[in-house]
C-alpha cells in the first residue's frame, strides 16, 4: 500500500443485517464481535480479504437462526387445529427421538453451539410434517 486510502466495510449486529424479530439479536451482535476479534487477533495484517471469512460465518449464522426462528414460530406462535396438530406431532417426534428436543431450545444456543443437522430444512419438514399431523 503506497499511502492511498483503503476502506473495508465490516458491519456487526443489526447494522450488518436484520436477523428477524424473534432472534436473540443482542447475543448475535456479541457473537459478531467475537468472530471479528478472533480473525483480527490471528495475524497482525488486517488485509480486506481476511474479512471474507467473517462475512461467510455471519451469513451462515444468520441463515441458521432464521431457519430455526421460522420453525419455532410455526410451532409456538400459530393457533387453531392445524397448529395444535403440528405441536402434537413435534412432541411425538421428540418422544421417539429425544435428540430432536434441541430444536425447541436452539434459538437460545445460537448458530455455533448446536449440531449442523438442526438447521437443515429437512428437519423442519419432518417435525412439522403437516400432512402427517393433520391425518393423525
Amino acid at each position: 500500500m503506497g499511502g492511498e486510502d483503503t476502506w473495508t466495510e465490516v458491519l456487526i449486529g443489526d447494522a450488518g443485517g436484520y436477523s428477524g424479530p424473534s432472534s436473540p439479536r443482542l447475543s448475535l451482535g456479541v457473537r459478531d464481535v467475537r468472530l471479528l476479534s478472533e480473525i483480527l487477533l490471528e495475524e497482525p495484517g488486517w488485509a480486506p480479504v481476511r474479512f471474507d471469512r467473517y462475512r461467510e460465518r455471519r451469513r451462515e449464522g444468520l441463515r441458521r437462526m432464521r431457519t430455526v426462528a421460522a420453525l419455532r414460530a410455526e410451532l409456538s406462535a400459530q393457533f387453531g387445529p392445524e397448529a395444535a396438530a403440528r405441536r402434537a406431532h413435534f412432541r411425538d417426534c421428540v418422544h421417539e427421538d429425544p435428540d430432536l428436543g434441541i430444536v425447541a431450545v436452539v434459538t437460545h444456543l445460537g448458530p455455533d453451539r448446536a449440531p449442523a443437522w438442526v438447521f437443515d430444512e429437512t428437519i423442519r419438514e419432518s417435525v412439522l410434517s403437516l400432512k402427517k399431523a393433520v391425518a393423525a
